[in-house]
């Protein structure tokens, strides 16, 4: 199946600096089985050595930015040069990108469901196939 990466641009101020993030990202859709392994890796880093003992606030966040680092393929430098966001003071920012890359995977897969019902119909419009 060939899944086309998507691109949206995020615009939003920063909730405790007031600073005005723009830029545009390229994101993928839907994950691979690996990927969905490589983002639980990610996360896992994220928290460190001891990853059960994080807080669930501390937890929440390290799987925000695992999703969004394994989703983008090209983002804006406010982001990159921000370690993927974790650097940033501005935490809404991370919260912005995760939405909108979850709107993303919405989109696609309403989209997939569309072209199936579709094909379903067309099958059941054509008839029996009789030999």
């Amino acid at each position: 199946m060939d899944v086309e990466p998507v691109t949206f641009t995020v615009n939003v101020v920063g909730d405790t600096t007031g600073q005005e993030y723009v830029g545009m990202f390229k994101v993928k859709p839907i994950l691979r089985t690996d990927e969905q392994i490589a983002r639980d890796a990610v996360m896992r880093d994220i928290l460190g050595p001891n990853p059960q003992d994080a807080s669930p606030r501390a937890k929440s966040q390290a799987f925000i930015l695992a999703e969004i680092r394994i989703r983008v393929i090209e983002a804006p430098a406010f982001w990159s040069g921000a370690r993927d966001g974790a650097a940033l003071y501005d935490e809404n920012v991370m919260g912005k990108v995760y939405d909108q890359i979850q709107d993303v995977e919405k989109t696609w897969r309403a989209e997939v469901k569309k072209k199936a019902d579709a094909a379903k119909d067309a099958l059941r419009q054509a008839g029996p196939i009789v030999k």
